[in-house]
């Protein structure tokens, strides 16, 4: 009995869907249009066929499961292992394998059957033109049969066509073994010649749904590192806005600080500078009270030699300089050319005069005469 799971190559659990699938698929392999329209291709066509029309209709899928689970052949042995280990008939539980290494050795096979190929045409050739032999040796036997019966019903002489025939018989066997022969030789190498191609086109299978996989699996790595990154990105640029704004309000606060600092920096230089104003303010007021003091007591004292009666004048040496003690506040005078009293060198511009004594000097002179009394 034929195993239907294994000419569809799949396990005994499969689903309509799976079945329908695997069916399209071995009959585009197995079409006798894409395999020479050999007689092993079509028989190979015939049984992909019975097997989808028996396990494409639940009734007979039911009915032939049940004839395979009670059937004692080898063949049924086989299959209930393969319903219980679904990896030896389906190629969806195979153990990985290098389908580089396959497809390399199955790509020199198909070289090496390649290079048969001209033996190989010239052997059906020569199967045609053997056949050809025995289709006109076969009617000249049935020729020579006729003659033969006609000799006898004539009652002639027939040695030479019993001869014949047998010699017709025995190369007639002949040619038909080695037709046989050589029919088996070239079957053999059409079944080799769809084996492989059916293995090379499971294969590419194999290969492009490896690829589409990788494919898929780059494609995702790539959309996963897409994703990774615009996240990285987000986060980064979301750290630098935390960043910008933390520099910027730090940025505000130090620019009110310093706002501050200068605003307190200006109240106390403004402080400090009224009470300057105050200080020099009180100083130049006492100054000017007491030069009116002094003004007060020269006039008096002029008042009162005035009114004194004058003796008559004698010749005394004036009075020394020193008696004016300077400790009174020095007027800053501006003059053109002016010498100092004391040291006599020539000034232009400020020097200082004494208002009791008028004593002009420059600020070095000034301070030693106050020094020296």
């Amino acid at each position: 009995m034929e195993d239907f799971y294994k000419i569809l190559e799949l396990a005994p659990t499969a689903s309509a869907e799976e079945i329908k699938k695997s069916y399209k698929s071995r009959a585009l392999i197995t079409h006798p249009d894409k395999n020479g329209n050999t007689e092993v291709a079509t028989k190979l066509f015939q049984k992909v066929q019975a097997a989808f029309e028996c396990l494409s209709d639940p009734l007979q899928r039911k009915a032939y499961d049940q004839t395979r689970s009670n059937s004692s052949s080898p063949s049924s042995e086989c299959a209930s292992k393969a319903s219980s280990n679904p990896s030896a008939t389906s190629t969806e539980w195979e153990a990985p394998e290098d389908l580089e290494e396959q497809e390399a050795r199955l790509y020199e096979q198909w070289k090496q059957h390649t290079l048969q190929r001209n033996a190989m045409d010239a052997l059906k050739q020569s199967l045609k033109c053997m056949k050809d032999r025995i289709e006109n040796l076969k009617q000249s036997l049935e020729k020579e049969i006729k003659r033969f019966k006609k000799f006898q019903k004539d009652k002639k002489p027939y040695y030479e066509s019993s001869r014949n025939i047998n010699i017709m018989k025995t190369s007639l066997e002949k040619l038909q073994q080695d037709a046989v022969a050589l029919e088996a030789k070239t079957d053999e190498w059409d079944r080799e010649e769809v084996r492989i191609l059916y293995e090379r086109v499971k294969l590419g299978a194999k290969l492009r749904a490896r690829r589409e996989a990788e494919k898929r699996e780059r494609e995702e790595e790539q959309e996963r590192r897409e994703i990774e990154y615009a996240e990285k990105m987000k986060r980064e640029r979301e750290k630098r806005e935390e960043r910008e704004r933390q520099n910027k309000e730090h940025a505000a606060a130090e620019q009110d600080r310093r706002k501050k600092e200068a605003a307190e920096r200006w109240r106390r230089c403004q402080e400090e500078a009224e009470k300057c104003r105050q200080t020099q303010q009180e100083r130049i007021e006492a100054l000017r009270k007491e030069r009116f003091k002094e003004q007060q007591r020269r006039l008096g004292a002029q008042q009162q030699q005035q009114q004194q009666p004058r003796e008559p004048q004698t010749r005394q040496d004036p009075k020394p300089a020193t008696e004016c003690r300077h400790t009174t506040y020095w007027d800053k005078i501006q003059v053109q050319l002016e010498a100092c009293s004391k040291c006599r060198r020539k000034f232009g511009g400020r020097i200082f005069k004494c208002p009791k004594c008028q004593t002009k000097a420059c600020a070095p002179c000034r301070d030693q005469l106050k020094r020296s009394i």
